[in-house]
């Protein structure tokens, strides 16, 4: 059986945009219209722009007109205006107009691009295989990110891949390029773990995990529920571990564990039913994409007894 690790960064994106009225003067251009950049974290497209239909007005003067409520607009004097965007998704790709009513118009515009650190398409990547020998094997690691992610292919006992027969003679090498790796004769010596690896000029950032309630009383015999927040991108892969070190699995019997996602912020929850003394003790929630999870002093939970 041949198995696959998927190793990808992790960015965390914050924009600013700043618009100089002294330049005006200087670099006049007068717009007929004004377009506001759309895109999809999962677009392969390499276009720059990816433009809504209509334009959007977001401000007049500091008056957010805009039903948005990540924008906020300030100056600082008379010449410089700045708009300020919470939370940047892939949606706010575009350009970005600041406007003068005179007579006639006067604008500059600044071009918006949002940076996507390498995410794994899991709907179109393969996972574990099994074939039978001196048969063609074919497996896809698909990759999303902007600029797109290039991806390749390592055995992970950094063993030479085998590509196998071509003329009647057998190629190999340490490394593939590209999102499929074939092998056209597959042998018992290319069994094991095969490393998808992809990236892209966007650097990683060590996802935050947090608790609000590092402290539950409950009693024998009731249902406990315990959360997490992570803030991360792409998004995390939850896990929970039991004071002993044992790693919680999913058992409709006894532990239920839930995600929820809400753009790059996540909720990860652990029920507990039935509560039974062997329960009581320290839980910690931790995200199976970081490497060392240890740090995260801040994502243990201490379950103890009330009356």
């Amino acid at each position: 059986m041949e198995r696959k690790t998927i190793f990808f960064l992790i960015p965390l994106i914050l924009a600013w945009l700043k618009i100089n009225a002294q330049y005006f003067g200087d670099n006049d251009n007068y717009a007929d219209d004004f377009v506001n950049g759309d895109g999809d974290d999962d677009d392969d497209d390499d276009d720059e722009q990816s433009n809504r239909s209509e334009p959007e007005l977001i401000s007049i003067q500091n008056q957010i007109v805009s039903k948005d409520s990540r924008f906020r607009v300030w100056n600082n004097n008379q010449k410089q205006w700045f708009l300020h965007i919470k939370q940047t998704k892939s949606s706010d790709k575009g350009f970005y107009m600041c406007q003068i009513n005179t007579e006639p118009l006067i604008s500059r515009s600044a071009f918006l691009d949002i940076l996507i650190a390498p995410s794994i398409d899991y709907n179109a990547t393969s996972t574990d295989v099994s074939v039978d020998e001196r048969t063609r094997l074919s497996i896809r690691c698909r990759a999303n990110g902007h600029p797109k992610p290039s991806v390749i292919w390592r055995r992970e006992d950094n063993k030479d891949i085998n590509l196998g027969l071509y003329g009647g003679k057998r190629y190999s090498a340490k490394k593939v390029d590209g999102e499929f790796l074939n092998i056209t004769q597959v042998t018992r010596d290319d069994m094991g773990a095969y490393l998808c690896i992809a990236s892209n000029s966007v650097p990683p950032i060590r996802p935050k995990i947090k608790v609000t309630n590092q402290l539950i009383g409950s009693t024998i015999g009731s249902d406990v529920r315990l959360e997490c927040r992570c803030e991360a991108s792409p998004r995390p892969k939850a896990s929970w571990i039991r004071y002993d070190g044992e790693m919680i699995a999913n058992d409709p019997n006894k532990y239920i564990i839930s995600v929820e996602h809400e753009s790059y912020r996540s909720k990860m929850r652990l029920t507990i039913l039935n509560l039974d003394e062997k329960d009581f003790g320290s839980y910690k929630c931790v995200d199976r994409m970081i490497i060392n999870n240890n740090n995260n002093s801040n994502s243990n939970i201490l379950i103890r007894g009330k009356n």
